[in-house]
């Protein structure tokens, strides 16, 4: 198995069992799709078709018809290998990741420092260690856990990111 065919954008398409979209997207794919469409009311074809199956032969019409079907509809490529089941696995998790990132830079900006501790599940010692004393404070804070409970957007914002990063494990810096 080649390199490109174990890359993470095609083991992702892999793994929902469907064709890659660049294949199945593809202008060949598309324009044998159309044109399966117009030779399906096209009579003469069919007939052609039709007397082709009825002869047990396969005829050019057959042929052609097959053929149309191949490129209009590519077949997905399986996995070959342990390392072609692992980059799948790895496409996988990164997309996950990549949703998850997207949805939370929605609601506030995200450094790579930041990004790195959640994929890793870690959090630098000194951070958890605030974070856990911020998380106190608020609970403490009658005035913003009354605006918490009220849904006020930014106090939503304030405790999802310290519980967050309370979530996390916490580790010595380098």
């Amino acid at each position: 198995m080649t390199d490109a065919a174990a890359s993470p954008a095609v083991a992702a398409d892999l793994l929902n069992g469907s064709t890659p979209p660049s294949a199945f997207e593809a202008a060949e794919a598309v324009n044998a799709r159309a044109e399966i469409n117009a030779k399906k009311s096209d009579p003469e074809f069919y007939k052609t078709l039709k007397a082709e199956k009825e002869r047990g032969v396969s005829g050019p019409a057959s042929q052609a018809w097959d053929a149309l079907h191949k490129t209009g509809y590519p077949a997905p490529t399986g996995a070959a290998s342990q390392s072609d089941v692992d980059a799948q696995a790895s496409a996988r998790v990164e997309k996950e990741w990549g949703t998850f990132f997207a949805g939370l830079r929605t609601m506030r900006p995200i450094t790579p420092e930041q990004e790195i501790e959640m994929r890793t599940g870690v959090i630098r010692e000194d951070l958890h260690r605030l974070a856990l004393e911020q998380r106190d404070l608020m609970v403490k804070d009658k005035a913003f856990y009354r605006r918490l409970l009220d849904g006020d957007m930014a106090a939503k914002e304030k405790w999802g990111r310290i519980i967050a990063a309370v979530g996390l494990r916490p580790v010595k810096a380098p």
